[in-house]
């Protein structure tokens, strides 16, 4: 990412325009169970997304920091069902759609109703909620 940012941005600036869009996700909004370097690699590219967004408005370059949720993948096939889970191809549309329109997007709606309804509980609470259940170790 930072690569190919530090390739693109001079011809960006030097046009006075541009779009950059970075891959964040849910779970640098909340601390996962057993995605604990997931979650804060994700949190850097909010963070840093933010700060290059300061930094480029001057030049006319929008960058957009997209945070999934669940998107049904080959990755996510064998995750149990939920109503948060979005197929692929209209979360890629949904998402699209958003390009320059907000800075920050969750990339579909049920991803930002996910969110919303996540967002009044405590964060104790949450971590109650999402903490892995114990198994039993087989040998």
């Amino acid at each position: 990412m930072l690569f190919f940012i530090h390739f693109v941005l001079p011809g960006m600036k030097a046009r006075k325009k541009g779009v950059i869009v970075n891959l964040s996700s849910v779970a640098a909004v909340y601390p996962l169970p057993n995605y604990a370097l997931y979650g804060a690699t994700k949190a850097f590219v909010a963070f840093f997304s933010t700060a290059l967004d300061r930094e480029c408005r001057p030049y006319g370059i929008f960058v957009q920091t997209l945070f999934p949720g669940p998107v049904l993948t080959s990755r996510t096939r064998n995750q149990g069902k939920s109503v948060f889970l979005v197929q692929a191809i209209p979360y890629a549309r949904a998402a699209l759609s958003q390009i320059g329109l907000r800075r920050r997007t969750f990339g579909h709606w049920i991803h930002a109703l996910m969110v919303s309804i996540a967002k009044p509980i405590p964060l104790w609470l949450q971590r109650r909620l999402l903490r892995p259940r114990s198994s039993t170790l087989r040998t």
